[in-house]
């Protein structure tokens, strides 16, 4: 029996749509957690008006941000899933030598 892992990597590269698609939902996901953020402070400490009608303005679903708020969500995105892919990858080194 041929045991064939892929790696992080192969997985990636087979399908850049994939991680595109991982992007949008990761930075949706801190988009919701930033406003969770966000409501919080605004009610436990003093925000400058300011910053209170800048925040309102992005109190809102991920899909009705501008693409240059959306990109401030993509740029943690692409972190964690880098992260992710170099984590996979040393397990994938460490694990008995079995790497496709």
């Amino acid at each position: 029996m041929d045991l064939q892992i892929e790696t992080t990597k192969e997985i990636f590269s087979q399908d850049d749509d994939f991680e595109n698609y991982l992007i949008e939902e990761l930075a949706e996901l801190e988009h919701i957690k930033w406003m969770e953020w966000a409501r919080y402070l605004l009610m436990e400490e003093p925000i400058s008006t300011n910053r209170v009608q800048r925040w309102a303005r992005n109190m809102t679903d991920y899909k009705d941000l501008s693409e240059m708020e959306k990109e401030k969500d993509r740029v943690l995105a692409r972190r964690v899933i880098k992260t992710l892919k170099e984590k996979v990858e040393q397990y994938q080194r460490a694990s008995y030598g079995i790497i496709k």
